[in-house]
């Protein structure tokens, strides 16, 4: 597994796969070699990673840097057998190439649920038989919106009476601690 972008939902991804004893690699622009080392997963080249992997998946955020991240020169750097999937954002991907390297079956298959142009009506990803398009909001359904509206109604009262949220709702608990000690410090 080859995974770009090894940040909260890429490590998530990286401890199931190592949990079915695959072999990971993964690059990321900030790389934390320290964890990577200790959950078993490779830090390595975007080349380096897409030339070995059987599957990619990408993780990564869609910013000026990254936009076409993955385009025609480095779809020709994977393996004819290996499949691009992409829950992260549109822009990451060259989708005109991508389109290209599935037609001519370059790649073996792709897996989408973003678009550059959502929704992807009209693309000609939509002809072919070795991709699978899904909408990214799959999840989303009527009580998991009510479920997050209280779960940030109750965040904002648990700050508004000096608390912080609960520590599952926070992707970076750390940041909120600190927030609190430096109340403290300058509080009369």
């Amino acid at each position: 597994m080859g995974i770009v972008g090894l940040g909260r939902i890429g490590r998530a991804v990286a401890r199931r796969c190592r949990a079915y004893e695959m072999r990971v690699l993964a690059h990321d622009v900030a790389p934390d070699p320290a964890y990577a080392a200790s959950h078993g997963i490779e830090l390595t080249s975007l080349e380096r990673l897409l030339a070995e992997s059987d599957f990619v998946t990408l993780h990564a955020p869609h910013v000026r840097e990254t936009d076409g991240l993955i385009d025609a020169a480095r779809l020709r750097l994977m393996k004819p057998t290996a499949v691009l999937i992409n829950t992260a954002r549109g822009g990451l991907v060259d989708e005109a190439a991508l389109y290209e390297a599935l037609a001519a079956r370059r790649i073996a298959g792709a897996g989408l649920d973003v678009f550059r142009r959502e929704p992807p009506t009209g693309s000609p990803l939509l002809s072919l038989d070795n991709v699978v398009l899904t909408p990214h909001a799959a999840g989303s359904d009527l009580a998991s919106e009510a479920a997050t509206g209280r779960c940030c109604v109750d965040s904002i009262l648990a700050v508004a009476r000096g608390g912080a949220p609960s520590s599952t709702l926070l992707l970076n608990p750390e940041a909120s601690a600190a927030a609190r000690t430096r109340r403290r410090l300058v509080s009369p």
